[in-house]
C-alpha cells in the first residue's frame, strides 16, 4: 500500500499510516463505550471546579496505587475522566495500568464491559495520543496499543500499523523487528511478505544474537510457513546459546529441545509407515540422528517432568529406529541398555513401553550384526521373562 495515500498523517506525528488507526479505526474500537454526551461535548474544558477535583482523584489514585490498591487506584481515575473527559493525567495512568493491574481490575469495570474491556483501554490510548501531541510517538503508547490490538482477532491486523510506526522510530531495536516479523509471518498474505517477516526476524537476531527468545520466535515463525527441518534447526541452536548452567538456564535448554523433538515426532506420527525416517522432513538421515540425540541427551530423564517424559518415550524408539537404519549398532546397543536396564524414564516407565514384537526386532537385529552382546542376552532374558521362548519369525516393525 503506498504511503501516498497516507500522507495527511504525518500532519499529525504519528508516522506514516497510524492515522488511518488513530482516526478511521477510533470509532470501530470506542463506540460501545461512549456515554450519552457527544465528543463534541466532551471537547469542551470541565469547569475550573471540576478539573480540580479531578486533579485530587488522580492523585488519590497515584497514593492507592503505591499502597498496591491498583484496583480501587483505578477506580478513582475512571472518577477523574467521568469530571475532566479529556485530562491526560487520568487517561495516561488508565492506558499505563492495564497490563500491571490487568487481573486486579475493578469488578465494576469487568461486568461493565465483559470480556472486552480491554477494548476500554485500547479506545483511551487513542484518545490519549489525540488530546496530546507528546504521545503520538511515545514507545510505551505505542506497545501499549499493540497489546491491545492483539487481544481480539478483529483488531489484529491493525497491530502491524502500530509496529511499522515504532520500526520508523527505532529501525533497529531488535524486540521491534522481531515483533513485526511475526506479524507479518502470521498476517501477511503473499509469500513475500512472510519471507519478508522471517528476515526481520533474523535481523533481531544478528542485531542480540545472545537472546534465545528471537530464536524461538523465529522457530515458531518458520514453522508456521512449513520450514521445519529449518526450524528444528534454530532450536538446536537456542539450547546452545544458552550458556549458563543454572537451574533456569537449563530449564530453558530443555524447553527448546522439547520443541524441537515435537517436530520431529508430528513428522513421524504423520507418515505411519517410515516413522522417523519420513522423507517430508528435509534433513539428511546423519543430521538427524546428531540433532534428535542432542536433544534427547539434553533433557535429564532422572527430572520428572511431565512434557520431558511424553518427549523421550518416543525419542528412545525414534534413536534406535535411526541408529538400525545407518548401521550405528554401537550406539543402538548402548541406548538398549538403557532402555531396557530401566535407566532411561525409570524402570516404571520403560516397563510401559517395552513391547513384544519391538524387544523381537531388535534381538533379530543383534543376532546378526552383534551376536556376543551383552545387550542382546539381556533383551533374550527380558523377552523370555515377559513372554515367552523367542520365536523364529521376524517382524521388523522397529
Amino acid at each position: 500500500m503506498g504511503k501516498d495515500k497516507f500522507s495527511f498523517h504525518k500532519k499529525y506525528g504519528i508516522c506514516s499510516r497510524k492515522g488511518l488507526i488513530i482516526f478511521g479505526f477510533w470509532g470501530l474500537v470506542s463506540w460501545p463505550f461512549w456515554t450519552a454526551h457527544s465528543f463534541a461535548e466532551e471537547q469542551a474544558s470541565p469547569p475550573p471546579r471540576q478539573a480540580e477535583e479531578a486533579r485530587l482523584l488522580v492523585s488519590i489514585g497515584d497514593q492507592l496505587w503505591e499502597i498496591g490498591e491498583q484496583a480501587r487506584a483505578i477506580e478513582k481515575y475512571q472518577e477523574a475522566l467521568k469530571l475532566s473527559p479529556l485530562n491526560v493525567e487520568a487517561t495516561s495512568r488508565l492506558v499505563f495500568s492495564f497490563q500491571k493491574a490487568q487481573y486486579r481490575l475493578p469488578k465494576g469495570l469487568k461486568n461493565e464491559l465483559g470480556d472486552q474491556y480491554y477494548l476500554y483501554f485500547l479506545r483511551l490510548a487513542y484518545q490519549l495520543q489525540a488530546i496530546e501531541p507528546k504521545y503520538r510517538k511515545d514507545p510505551k503508547l505505542l506497545w501499549e496499543q499493540v497489546y491491545f490490538l492483539e487481544k481480539n482477532r478483529e483488531t489484529q491486523k491493525y497491530a502491524g500499523e502500530v509496529l511499522e510506526a515504532l520500526q520508523e522510530l527505532h529501525p533497529d531495536d531488535p524486540e521491534v523487528l522481531a515483533k513485526l516479523g511475526e506479524f507479518r509471518v502470521e498476517f501477511s498474505l503473499s509469500k513475500k511478505e512472510k519471507e519478508r517477516g522471517i528476515e526481520l526476524i533474523n535481523q533481531a537476531i544478528d542485531r542480540n544474537p545472545k537472546e534465545p527468545k528471537y530464536l524461538q520466535t523465529l522457530g515458531e515463525a518458520l514453522l508456521k510457513i512449513g520450514k521445519d527441518a529449518e526450524a528444528i534447526r534454530v532450536y538446536e541452536r537456542a539450547t546452545n546459546v544458552i550458556e549458563d548452567d543454572g537451574k533456569e538456564a537449563l530449564y530453558e535448554k530443555r524447553k527448546f529441545a522439547v520443541e524441537g523433538m515435537q517436530v520431529f515426532r508430528q513428522h513421524a506420527k504423520k507418515d505411519e509407515k517410515n516413522g522417523i525416517l519420513t522423507p517430508s522432513l528435509m534433513m539428511p538421515l546423519d543430521e538427524r540422528i546428531n540433532v534428535f540425540e542432542h536433544f534427547y541427551y539434553l533433557i535429564d530423564p532422572k527430572e520428572s517432568f511431565h512434557p520431558y517424559e511424553q518427549a523421550m518415550v518416543p525419542g528412545e524408539r525414534y534413536l534406535l529406529t535411526l541408529y538400525s537404519k545407518t548401521d550405528n549398532i554401537k550406539k543402538a546397543e548402548a541406548l538398549l541398555a538403557k532402555y531396557y536396564g530401566g535407566e532411561g524414564i525409570g524402570t516404571q516407565g520403560n516397563a510401559r513401553f517395552i513391547e513384544e514384537d519391538f524387544t523381537k526386532n531388535w534381538i533379530e537385529i543383534l543376532e546378526k550384526k552383534s551376536p556376543e552382546s551383552e545387550v542382546l542376552r539381556t533383551l533374550r532374558a527380558t523377552y523370555e521373562d515377559k513372554w515367552g521362548e523367542v520365536a523364529p519369525e521376524k517382524k521388523d516393525r522397529n
